[in-house]
């Protein structure tokens, strides 16, 4: 995926003025904070630095994220507003308008001044708030998202249900892809799914979740790095891939997929192998050259897409319990 144009040009503009040193220096800070999951306002970094790092660093891959996972919101009725928890610059609001150009308000909740004033370049009529999110009411929006916040409150579980309560039509939630952030999601799931939140995605069912112990469900997009995003992180690799877990509630009941490729796919030269969460169990399916068109299907077939039931089990394929 690449950031849109003008997004790319506008947040180049921002950092036009940065010097490169103290720019490099904030990346390798802002990096090591991301890498023990401490939070990020605990970073010592001078005024206004530590946003303009997210921005060389961050920005892209969480952007390209929240649009794969955006996918999977209903279009009809298109959301008309959009409220943004723990929005850092307000990426996953702008991520909202190129997917859905219907809305027309935005109500963003951020505590950091820095990222506030960055944001308001890129959303100077929104309305931009410095509430602790979790202290507040929330108004209610027609698409809520709290796109790796939740887990920087002191209750995810209890600021998930309220950010559910301000969903007239979905709620939206990612956090990163490592198993201490599922073992949160897989909770969350579990509270909201009791109160009455229809699972939109990535689950193909609302049953327990059948990922084992010691494993975790999550899921990979990949991003172009433009110039600056590599010099930033003096990455080599004109792509970067950022992991992570997500949740899609909806407030109405929309079609769930047979099943979903939970694994990167494994190519051999006669076998694919996909592991597939059909909503009760996990399973690991065998694909040959016998069908062409199950191969066909299988071949084109990416981490994170749902499975077609029309073409899960058929006789040319093998099925068997993941080696785990």
């Amino acid at each position: 995926m690449k950031l849109p144009t003008w997004l790319r040009d506008k947040l180049e503009s921002l950092l036009s003025d940065a010097s490169p040193a103290e720019l490099g220096r904030a990346v390798e800070v802002l990096s090591q904070h991301y890498r023990q999951h401490k939070p990020t306002q605990t970073a010592a970094l001078a005024p206004g630095l530590r946003a303009k790092a997210y921005l060389a660093t961050r920005f892209a891959a969480t952007f390209a994220a929240i649009r794969n996972v955006l996918q999977h919101v209903p279009s009809e009725p298109p959301p008309t507003s959009v409220l943004d928890l723990g929005a850092g610059p307000g990426t996953a609001s702008l991520a909202a308008l190129e997917t859905f150009p219907h809305i027309s308000r935005i109500t963003l909740f951020e505590r950091d001044a820095d990222f506030r004033t960055l944001g308001s370049e890129f959303l100077p009529h929104a309305d931009w708030r410095n509430d602790d999110f979790t202290q507040v009411r929330l108004p209610p929006h027609d698409l809520v998202i709290a796109a790796w916040s939740l887990g920087e409150t002191p209750n995810p579980l209890d600021a998930a249900l309220e950010a559910w309560r301000a969903a007239l039509q979905a709620l939206v939630i990612l956090a990163p892809g490592t198993p201490a952030a599922f073992a949160e999601v897989r909770q969350i799931r579990k509270r909201l799914i009791e109160a009455g939140a229809y699972l939109a995605a990535p689950c193909p069912a609302a049953g327990e979740c059948p990922m084992p112990a010691g494993d975790w469900c999550h899921f990979r997009q990949r991003v172009e790095r433009s110039s600056l995003h590599r010099r930033a992180k003096k990455g080599a690799l004109p792509y970067e891939d950022e992991k992570f877990s997500y949740l899609v509630f909806c407030r109405y009941p929309v079609p769930r997929p047979a099943g979903r490729i939970v694994r990167h796919p494994q190519h051999r030269p006669d076998n694919i192998k996909l592991t597939v969460c059909l909503g009760d169990r996990i399973t690991e399916i065998h694909v040959t050259r016998r069908s062409r068109e199950l191969w066909r299907a299988a071949r084109q077939a990416d981490w994170g897409e749902a499975w077609n039931t029309s073409t899960l089990l058929p006789p040319e394929a093998s099925v068997s319990s993941p080696d785990r």
